[in-house]
């Protein structure tokens, strides 16, 4: 899903560079190119979201971060961009941090079981 977002996102940008100048000095044109440039640049906020160590604890703390209150299973990228989630990427990085710390201790704790 994730390549296709980004391959998505590149796709609009090289159409939007061949319009023509006249259509590309419009405020909305510009507005639409830095739009879809913040969609890039966060990009890779959300491929590290998409790591097993986020437990389901873990997204109920982002989502929570993030204001939305809606299940999991009907989250959809457009949801995490619509509330904020490229304004926010020192606190995913941080529940990101935290995730990833627990899977640690737990993967060491499974090898000091067996």
């Amino acid at each position: 899903v994730m390549r296709k977002v980004r391959k998505t996102l590149d796709d609009i940008l090289i159409e939007m560079r061949s319009l023509p100048n006249r259509i590309r000095q419009y405020d909305a044109y510009t507005a639409l190119h830095d739009k879809v440039k913040s969609y890039l640049s966060g990009h890779s906020t959300l491929s590290d979201m998409k790591t097993d160590a986020l437990k389901e604890r873990h997204w109920k703390i982002i989502l929570q971060k993030l204001n939305i209150h809606v299940a999991f299973s009907e989250l959809t990228i457009g949801m995490l961009w619509d509330n904020d989630l490229l304004e926010r990427k020192k606190d995913m990085a941080e529940v990101l941090s935290i995730a990833q710390g627990e899977m640690a201790i737990e993967v060491f704790l499974n090898e000091v079981r067996d």
